[in-house]
């Protein structure tokens, strides 16, 4: 393991592990990598429309995104500008869960998307 730079900044997700986030962030393309992402913030949204509404604020292709998938989603708005991301995991047909601030924004259109039910929030302060 790593001693943390000074002054690290996130103290609130633990200490560094084994190297550092460049490697995590390749990891899923060069092999993978395995977290606790449950202090994050979740949002299930489902419904019909749910996948369609999930594909115009992210530039991920989910062409071949198969139940029980999960995916880094990068939710973008209508310019192509970076709003937020996330990792989203796709649990049934209609039924999808984001992980992380990224379903503040796909909650910001549900209201124009009429086929996609009520998303539920789980704070990331909540145990």
């Amino acid at each position: 393991m790593r001693k943390p730079p000074e002054g690290y900044a996130w103290s609130r997700f633990g200490q560094p592990e084994y190297t550092d986030w460049l490697d995590e962030s390749l990891s899923w393309k060069h092999t993978c990598y395995i977290g606790d992402w449950s202090f994050l913030w979740q949002h299930r949204i489902t419904g019909p429309d749910a996948l369609t509404m999930l594909g115009d604020i992210t530039v991920n292709s989910f062409a071949s995104f198969e139940i029980g998938q999960s995916k880094h989603a990068i939710h973008t708005n209508k310019d192509g500008k970076v709003i937020h991301e996330g990792v989203l995991t796709r649990f049934g047909h209609d039924d999808f869960m984001l992980h992380g601030r990224g379903g503040f924004w796909a909650a910001h259109h549900l209201p124009q998307t009429p086929l996609c039910q009520p998303w539920v929030r789980r704070s990331a302060s909540a145990g």
